[in-house]
């Protein structure tokens, strides 16, 4: 396959995937996976690999699809591709590609009871939640022999076909323990390998559901697999199974020292595999505070996977950089290395699909050319991963590349497109547990619209919108305030003392002297600006009684009395 070429051509591409993923290369299958992603993303092509001339190594096709659409975090297309995947296998008769397929699918089953079911992250599944986890999970124990065979002491191959019963297809193979002991055939080989990759993401996702009961024996399976000097993938299934375990147990930092030791151990000998432990021990890294770590991690990565050229990699590298908190970091990256890592990120990615890590990474770039201070260029990025997030489930993701389009609309001074975003971006915060309610997302905009020049028919607008939105003394309180600072900006006078006076009232209510007293002080401003001092001084009296003589409210209020000549 040459992967230098403008047009790949999909079935070399599919056959030598195949040929890669049976000799366990797995750095060769990571770039073939790039190149199909690059090449070949075509949801119609999925489901009909034969009308594009796929009509060999079908199972290999099925296998690289559902591999890029989940790296890409296209869980749909994953799980259709998983789904397309078992009923081609079944159709054949091809046991080894059926177990594998299905192990896909129960990974799918335990992200929908996490999503969807479970009351908490503790919270166990019941096997009737889990039907196909379960099942397998007693499948796999059942060829306990045939997986840990030694080479020499191999089982034979058994009939392999796929029944269909009332609980749906399923294989029809008489026991490892039934079979006679002779050398591994190539049959038994593409049994045992499927197994053993079913084994893994079965034990996997025990985990996720909380059913350490009947992940035990699947763990200590995978403990006990043979040939890891030869296999990759096996040495490296141990140690983040191992790791995994250590995590759930609370032991955080033992987990990460397992990754670290490992990557001497099998990073070394294998690209992948250094990926993957680095990208592990990131994630332990963030999670234990130390971002120096994850970004060394996630930094080595990026200039592995660059070497490499696996574009898919070094996306996901940059990607998982947005988790680290940078704030706690001795040498956290500036802007303009942010940004140059994105873009590169975007270059490698320029033909993929539109999709979670390609809209995370413009958002990224977005964060950085915000800080930078390319406010246009920033708002380009920011309000198309908005478009695109909206109709996805992340709402959090939508709302904060909407704000950065709006607050950069509002640094270019186009505040009427500044409105239209606050207006969406209201309208996102009610929709979902936003830490920052609708009303105060639209107060704050008319309050920031106005210092840089807007209409006061667009702020009006605006607050309008909020006052429907607001619930409560709290926030009925912080929009008087506001209506306050807004007739303040338009020497509205009269306007102030009557807003900030309900305001102070409603704060009373919701029992906050100090936030009262903060907004009597814009009254004794206005106060000063008409020379009436008896105002002034009836505002300054309800002041004092609401904080105490050292509040910082006071002495605002008293450098104000003293343009009466007052002392207060």
């Amino acid at each position: 396959m040459n992967q230098e070429g403008n047009s790949p051509d999909l079935p070399e591409l599919v056959a030598a995937y195949a040929d890669a993923t049976a000799a366990d290369n797995s750095l060769a299958t990571r770039q073939l996976e790039s190149v199909f992603a690059h090449h070949f993303y075509n949801p119609q092509l999925f489901s009909d690999p034969e009308a594009h001339g796929v009509t060999e190594h079908v199972g290999a096709f099925y296998r690289i699809v559902r591999e890029v659409t989940e790296s890409l975090g296209m869980m749909t297309a994953a799980h259709d591709a998983a789904l397309n995947w078992m009923v081609w296998a079944s159709d054949n008769d091809n046991v080894p590609e059926y177990w594998r397929a299905r192990a896909r699918l129960a990974a799918d089953e335990a992200r929908r009871y996490t999503t969807f079911i479970a009351d908490g992250p503790t919270s166990a599944a019941a096997e009737t939640e889990i039907p196909l986890i379960a099942r397998m999970s007693r499948e796999i124990t059942s060829y306990r022999a045939l997986v840990l065979a030694d080479d020499l002491d191999a089982p034979t191959s058994s009939h392999s076909a796929v029944t269909t019963d009332a609980d749906g297809p399923r294989p029809q193979e008489s026991s490892a323990s039934e079979e006679a002991e002779e050398p591994f055939s190539p049959r038994q080989w593409k049994k045992r390998a499927a197994l053993t990759d079913a084994l893994i993401r079965i034990a996997s996702a025990l985990r996720k559901v909380n059913r350490e009961d009947l992940a035990r024996e699947l763990h200590e399976m995978i403990r006990a697999l043979p040939n890891e000097d030869k296999f990759e993938s096996i040495a490296l299934a141990k140690t983040l199974t191992e790791a995994s375990l250590l995590h759930r147990a609370g032991k955080v930092v033992d987990a990460a020292r397992l990754c670290a030791s490992q990557l001497n151990a099998i990073g070394n000998r294998s690209v992948i595999a250094g990926l993957e432990l680095r990208q592990n021990l990131a994630r332990y890294s963030i999670e234990t505070g130390n971002s120096d770590t994850a970004f060394r991690m996630l930094s080595n990565n990026v200039a592995v996977a660059d070497q490499h050229r696996l574009d898919t990699d070094y996306i996901l590298a940059v990607r998982e950089m947005a988790d680290i908190n940078f704030e706690v970091a001795h040498n956290k990256p500036d802007a303009a290395e942010m940004l140059k890592l994105t873009q590169r990120a975007q270059d490698v990615s320029a033909d993929y699909p539109d999709c979670e890590v390609t809209m995370e990474i413009a958002l990224l770039k977005a964060t950085a050319l915000y800080e930078l201070g390319d406010f246009r260029h920033a708002g380009q990025e920011a309000e198309s991963v908005a478009k695109w997030s909206e109709h996805t489930e992340d709402a959090a993701r939508t709302d904060f590349s909407c704000a950065i389009a709006a607050e950069s609309a509002v640094q270019e001074g186009n505040t009427e497109h500044a409105a239209v975003l606050f207006d969406a971006l209201a309208d996102i915060r009610a929709g979902y547990s936003s830490p920052i309610s609708p009303a105060e997302t639209l107060m704050d905009a008319a309050l920031s619209l106005s210092n840089v020049g807007a209409t006061s028919e667009l702020t009006d607008h605006l607050m309008e919108r909020s006052r429907g939105y607001v619930v409560g003394s709290w926030e009925s309180a912080k929009w008087h305030e506001a209506q306050a600072l807004l007739c303040w900006s338009v020497w509205d006078n009269d306007g102030v003392y009557k807003y900030a006076d309900e305001a102070a009232e409603l704060f009373l209510e919701a029992h906050a002297p100090a936030d009262a007293a903060r907004t009597l002080t814009i009254a004794v401003r206005a106060a000063a600006s008409d020379n009436n001092e008896e105002r002034a001084r009836r505002f300054a009296i309800r002041i004092g009684d609401l904080v105490g003589p050292d509040h910082p409210v006071r002495d605002e209020v008293r450098g104000l009395m003293r343009s009466f000549s007052y002392p207060d």
